[in-house]
C-alpha cells in the first residue's frame, strides 16, 4: 500500500472512532471584534464639537489637519470653511499651531481659527499705569521658568488690568511674584485677541509696580 493510500485510511478510521464515541473534535476560537468596535472597513462615529464649548473654534476658510505641528507634516484631513474643531488647550500667544482632539486629534494653524460662536464679551478691566521699574515683561503665563515673555510695558505707559465678576483684579502668585492678568487687545500691545500676564510685586512687598491711571 502507498503512502499517500496508508494516510488516508488513517485518517478515515481516526475519524470513524471519533464518530462512534461521541467525542467532539476541538474547534478553534474564532477571533471576534469587541461588542463597540465598529466592523472592519467601517469608520467609527465621530464625536460632535459643541459651539458653545470654550474650546470649541472653527475655520475661517477650508484648512488642512496635520499629523503634528509642522506644514510640512503629514494633512491628515481638509476643515471645510466654518468647520468646528476642539483645542485641546488655548496655545499660548504667538503660537502657530493648535493641538486639537476633534473631529481627529492632529493640529491646525492659529491663523486661520476663529470663535465658533458670537464673539466673546471683551473682558471687565480697570486702567493701571506702570510706576516702576524702567520694563517689565508681559507674558503668557505666570511664571518666569519658562520662554513666555509676549510684549513688554515701559514707565508710565497705561494697561488695563482684568476684572473678575465681582470687579476684583484678577491675579496670582507663583515664582515669588505677585501677578496680575492685563488685556492685550488695549494699548501698547495691539494684539487682537487674549490676555498675558506681568508681575506687580515680590510677595511680602509693600511696593507695588503698578498705580491707578489718573
Amino acid at each position: 500500500m502507498g503512502q499517500n493510500a496508508l494516510r488516508r485510511t488513517i485518517n478515515l478510521l481516526t475519524v470513524g472512532a471519533i464518530s462512534l464515541s461521541g467525542a467532539v473534535l476541538p474547534v478553534r476560537a474564532q477571533d471576534t471584534p469587541a461588542p463597540d468596535a465598529p466592523a472592519e472597513g467601517v469608520p467609527a462615529i465621530e464625536q460632535s464639537v459643541s459651539a458653545q464649548d470654550p474650546l470649541c473654534r472653527a475655520a475661517n476658510r477650508s484648512t488642512p489637519i496635520f499629523e503634528s505641528a509642522s506644514t510640512i507634516s503629514s494633512a491628515l484631513r481638509l476643515v471645510p470653511p466654518d468647520g468646528f474643531v476642539r483645542l485641546v488647550a488655548v496655545p499660548p500667544a504667538g503660537s502657530q499651531f493648535a493641538q486639537i482632539n476633534l473631529p481627529i486629534a492632529g493640529y491646525i494653524q492659529t491663523a486661520v481659527l476663529k470663535s465658533c460662536g458670537a464673539p466673546p464679551p471683551p473682558p471687565r478691566t480697570s486702567c493701571r499705569i506702570l510706576r516702576m521699574p524702567d520694563a517689565v515683561n508681559v507674558r503668557s503665563a505666570p511664571t518666569v521658568t519658562q520662554p513666555n515673555i509676549i510684549a513688554s510695558l515701559l514707565r508710565g505707559q497705561r494697561v488695563f488690568v482684568v476684572l473678575d465678576a465681582n470687579g476684583n483684579v484678577v491675579s496670582r502668585q507663583a515664582d515669588g511674584y505677585n501677578w496680575v492678568q492685563v488685556d492685550l487687545t488695549n494699548t501698547p500691545f495691539f494684539r487682537p485677541s487674549g490676555t498675558g500676564w506681568l508681575y506687580n510685586s515680590i510677595i511680602g512687598s509693600p511696593n507695588s509696580n503698578l498705580g491707578y491711571c489718573q
